[in-house]
């Protein structure tokens, strides 16, 4: 394999660096061409330690995200016209895996920084999750804490599942299907007046598409009723590759 970058490669010493370039990771020389020539290029970044999550915040936000990807993913779906239970499950690996960030909001940190967040760009920018995969293979998800409206257990576990779902919509779809919520939203997340509306809280026996918008008075929530729908579970058993039969 020739390496996109044969001049950066030639200034590594064969042994390795103990000082590298500051889009190097720590990799032996060997390994530098393969990570050139990657899809998904392993790069670093300085990020600020005001965006990082008090230890048992991160714990619990985490555990609670990725419960939700799991809940919220299992459901029965139909190949052939016979019934299969699929039963998403989530884990933890450093390589082959979807990339995910957990921060804190930006005005916050701003402000843990500067003590002028809120003041310079008002307090709900930069405080809601997003999907960056939406877009394009091997973009990260950054599940955002917003201080302001902590949120409950059970909204952090449907936020968990909703943001992992725009890679599903991406992959098996197309992007613009996926940021704007097939048709409930505009890419950057606002929603239509033409999206689902509810005046009250439906009952626990009321099920909603878990990858759409809706439209719902302050006091009014849907994060108890969603569920990836029947055609998106057997789009990401498509994804996954799995052989039935």
């Amino acid at each position: 394999m020739v390496p996109l970058f044969p001049a950066i490669t030639d200034q590594i010493p064969d042994g390795g660096v103990e000082e590298l370039p500051p889009f190097l990771l720590g990799f032996p020389k060997s390994s530098v061409p393969r990570l050139l020539n990657d899809d998904r290029i392993a790069l670093t970044a300085p990020f600020p330690k005001a965006f990082d999550l008090e230890q048992n915040l991160h714990a619990s936000f985490k555990r609670e995200l990725l419960f939700g990807i799991g809940e919220r993913w299992s459901r029965t779906i139909t190949l052939d016209g016979e019934p299969y239970e699929l039963r998403a499950q989530v884990s933890e690996r450093e390589s082959d895996a979807f990339w995910i960030i957990l921060a804190a909001s930006l005005p916050k940190a701003l402000d843990d920084m500067f003590g002028t967040g809120g003041a310079y760009i008002g307090p709900a920018t930069g405080s809601r999750s997003f999907n960056l995969a939406s877009f394009g293979e091997g973009l990260p998800i950054l599940y955002i804490w917003d201080e302001r409206q902590p949120p409950s257990i059970t909204s952090q576990r449907d936020l968990g599942a909703h943001e992992f779902g725009h890679t599903v919509l991406r992959d098996a779809y197309d992007p613009l299907t996926s940021c704007c919520h097939k048709g409930t939203s505009d890419p950057v997340g606002t929603v239509s007046a033409s999206a689902p509306t509810f005046a009250a809280t439906p009952p626990p026996t009321t099920v909603l598409d878990l990858m759409l918008y809706y439209n719902l008075p302050k006091n009014v929530s849907v994060d108890a009723n969603t569920l990836a729908t029947d055609d998106d579970a057997r789009a990401l058993a498509w994804m996954a590759k799995v052989v039935f039969g």
